[in-house]
């Protein structure tokens, strides 16, 4: 049936192609009469060609100007030559007879294909050719970065928003424009895949800085290593041609063989075959393309590999990698484009700009390390040219530009900038709400970088329309002018502070910028529960804070502080939390250990972009409480003996929080927490799990819990979240284009409680530990239109509480590639 089919194509008339040369037919094995799969098929002296697929069936077309000689060629096969003629359509079917020949100590048997065998040898030499993970190898490099706004054509500039970038606008080799964002040049140490730079960066810069090129490239591995079974691209696992299940993922096929140059070590030269590789589902992260591979050592000595268009990421439409390596296998040159695309096209048709990326590195030598002017220019270096800087200035001063600088910088760091040397500070003080304040309005302001460079001043003044109160906060930080990163701050803050949220739940955000307690979905749908009873309560606080934070090694830093305050004000709390005033002093320690991380500080916040490895944080604390003496203490609930009650405490606590790829499989982050509390102490001082009646999602508040609903001083708690990346959804057909997520997650607690507590204030039976462990899990679709994740969660224990659901429908936004 499929050679009827293929030569009735050959016999239809097909007038609109009459002057394209059309060659389909069959490769058989000449001895067995099968069919022989990934023979390679093209015409001498051009790169026109093909291959056969399983049933050894091909095509190939193209538009021929003379004769041509249709080479066809397999390995363990002898070579067979065509004569074509311009204009035909031809259909042949080809014998080939057998070859038996030794690759190395790979034996090719006939209508085997012969490129398997060779990536096997390949795959059992990786951890030996890889120069990478050799921790005695060590070289330099120059590398150069530009970030560009692309395909931007005649007719935007006709837009006025356009109109006034032109002057410095870039033409690239398409005739299309493009707007530099940023640009850099750099000369660096490699070692065990470890950079470290040699001398101060070149850069130019437009909308974009080194630390805001960091942040918005964070997932952007500083080298690709295709040696390893997946490559990490924005949290996108794409699984490596040269991974050990590649023959699952990839059809690869012999093209060719040829003999690499000299060398000053290999003065004969040596043998190279070329493979072609191509996923075998596109929708899935792999990549297609070509290597090198060298007879010898069996390593690669050169790899070009791209995206397949249709692969299940949001906006990164194009990604080209080429790498080159010497016959030592030591990397020689890598060059990396990337085209970004943000906007949802109805018309494909229709070409909008897009955000480009252009990478490269090359070895140099190293008596050019010590000058990073004196390595050579390519002509892609336009970007530091004379007339680049002349047109980086006229960027700047542009109104789109400032407008862009603007949003920017509002997104980093939370600030909205002036331009002065005061500027407006966190914009979340500008107007929030809570149940007891009511909404609130504030100023915050904060010294930037032009005022002084080690040393900020911040705060706010905020009135509340509810509580009808002034509150706010001043601080003041400065820089030390040490080695490594030291420093010192002092603040004193009045606010309403959430009753449920510990310092080992903001750590699981650290790097937030407008919310340190909860994700932003719950910033703002909080307050929207199925139960007015268990809307998250606040407490009024007053805080002294002096504390400082220490950079110890690379890996190892420290914050200790020193905490004075008081909290509750004597107003009692609705229902179940019910707590009087009280004055606290603690001193706390901390210590985060995190290896082979990618730090940004922006002036005096350190913003932890990336690590593959765990996070580990020690918390000790230790203080003191006294209760307000009040008259009236069964408003409370206390005993009479209790009012004006004091008493000491101690606290230890762990937490370990990581990101860990599962290949294919996409990626797990959990986080871990335990601790214990010492002696007795007021409610709010306990350990109370995060709980989340609201309409929204949030990956570490439990779902099905009420805010405030246990309280422990001995507890264990986990988050695991996994997001399958489409390992299911790309297998199956047309729901594969909606590039959907699998999402699965679980989320434990146990804490208890001892009933000495119960002396200093008189808490509810349910909220005294738990008697069983609260166990929680929920599936779920991401990426939705590439903006929102939807969960169905379930609690699994816990089925004596009646005032939450057993289940529930939730969702978030949530952006990502």
């Amino acid at each position: 049936m499929y050679r009827f089919l293929t030569y009735l194509l050959c016999l239809l008339p097909l007038p609109l192609m009459a002057a394209e040369t059309i060659v389909v037919g069959t490769v058989r094995d000449a001895s067995t009469g099968l069919p022989v799969e990934n023979v390679n098929l093209w015409y001498r002296n051009t790169s026109v060609g093909c291959a056969t697929n399983s049933e050894g069936l091909f095509m190939l077309r193209t538009d021929l100007t003379r004769k041509r000689t249709l080479v066809v060629s397999a390995l363990g096969y002898r070579k067979q030559h065509y004569t074509i003629e311009p204009g035909q359509y031809a259909g042949i079917e080809i014998e080939l007879e057998e070859e038996s020949t030794f690759l190395q100590d790979v034996f090719i048997t006939p209508g085997e294909n012969p490129a398997l065998p060779l990536m096997e040898k390949v795959r059992s030499r990786r951890l030996l050719n890889d120069m990478l993970l050799n921790p005695s190898v060590s070289y330099s490099r120059s590398e150069r970065k530009d970030l560009f706004i692309s395909d931007i054509r005649q007719k935007h500039l006709q837009r006025l928003v356009w109109k006034s970038l032109r002057d410095g606008m870039f033409t690239a080799e398409d005739s299309t424009l493009l707007l530099p964002l940023y640009s850099s040049r750099t000369v660096s140490s490699m070692h065990a895949g470890v950079r470290e730079p040699l001398v101060p960066a070149e850069e130019r810069s437009v909308l974009l800085t080194e630390t805001d090129y960091s942040l918005l490239l964070e997932g952007l591995p500083e080298h690709f290593d295709f040696y390893r079974n997946t490559v990490s691209v924005f949290s996108h696992n794409f699984i490596s041609p040269l991974a050990a299940s590649g023959n699952n993922h990839y059809t690869y096929w012999l093209a060719d063989s040829l003999m690499l140059p000299c060398s000053e070590v290999d003065s004969v030269g040596s043998k190279a075959y070329i493979v072609h590789f191509r996923s075998r589902n596109p929708y899935e992260p792999s990549f297609n393309g070509e290597m090198t591979i060298d007879s010898a050592s069996c390593g690669v000595r050169s790899i070009e590999v791209s995206v397949p268009r249709e692969v299940s990421v949001n906006y990164l439409t194009s990604l080209r990698v080429r790498q080159s390596y010497d016959s030592q296998l030591m990397p020689v040159s890598e060059d990396m484009s990337m085209i970004f695309d943000f906007a949802i096209k109805a018309d494909t048709s229709h070409v909008f700009p897009t955000v480009l990326l252009r990478r490269s590195n090359a070895t140099i030598a190293a008596d050019v390390v010590a000058d990073a002017g004196s390595v050579p220019l390519s002509s892609a270096d336009s970007a530091f040219s004379a007339a680049a800087d002349t047109a980086f200035q006229r960027l700047q001063q542009t109104p789109l530009i400032r407008f862009g600088k603007f949003l920017g910088h509002i997104i980093t760091t939370g600030n909205i900038p002036t331009g002065e040397k005061v500027e407006i500070g966190n914009i979340v003080e500008l107007l929030g709400y809570s149940r007891e304040e009511g909404f609130h309005l504030g100023i915050p302001l904060t010294t930037t970088e032009r005022l002084w460079k080690r040393v900020e001043l911040s705060g706010y003044v905020a009135y509340g329309f509810g509580d009808r109160a002034l509150k706010g906060k001043g601080q003041i930080r400065a820089l030390l002018p040490t080695p490594r990163r030291n420093l010192i701050g002092v603040s004193y803050w009045d606010h309403y502070a959430l009753t449920d949220v510990s310092m080992l739940d903001c750590f699981l955000r650290e790097n937030s910028v407008f919310y340190g307690d909860h994700d932003l979905a719950h910033l703002i749908f909080g307050n929207i529960s199925y139960s007015k009873q268990y809307i998250p309560s606040t407490t009024r606080r007053r805080e002294f804070t002096l504390w400082t934070e220490n950079d110890l090694s690379d890996n190892i830093e420290t914050v200790f502080a020193l905490r004075m305050g008081r909290m509750g004000y004597g107003s009692p709390f609705v229902g179940y939390r019910n707590i009087p005033s009280f004055r606290f002093r603690t001193l706390q320690a901390t210590m985060r250990v995190g290896f082979k991380e990618r730090k940004a500080d922006i002036y005096m916040r350190r913003v932890h972009v990336h690590s593959g490895y765990p996070i580990l944080r020690l918390s000790l604390e230790a203080g003191s409480w006294q209760f307000d003496k009040h008259g009236d203490a069964a408003a409370f609930n206390l005993s009479p003996e209790s009012t004006g009650a004091a008493g000491l405490y101690a606290r230890i606590a762990l937490q370990v929080q990581q990101t860990v790829s599962l290949g294919m499989l996409g990626r797990l982050d959990y986080a871990v927490q335990a601790g214990i509390i010492l002696g007795k102490m007021p409610y709010p001082l306990l350990e109370v799990f995060t709980g989340n009646m609201s309409v929204t999602y949030d990956p570490y508040r439990f779902t099905l819990m009420n805010p405030c609903q246990y309280a422990a001083d001995k507890f264990v708690c986990a988050h695991l979240h996994w997001n399958m990346q489409g390992a299911v959804f790309n297998r199956i057909p047309y729901l594969q284009r909606l590039h959907l997520r699998e999402l699965v997650e679980v989320k434990f607690a146990y804490g208890s409680l001892d009933d000495k507590h119960n002396s200093v204030i008189s808490l509810p039976e349910s909220m005294r530990g738990m008697s069983v462990p609260y166990v929680e899990a929920g599936v779920g679709i991401g990426n939705i239109l590439r903006v929102a994740d939807l969960y169905a969660v379930f609690r699994l224990t816990d089925f004596k509480n009646t005032t939450t659901p057993w289940w529930a429908i939730r969702a978030r936004f949530s952006l990502g590639l």
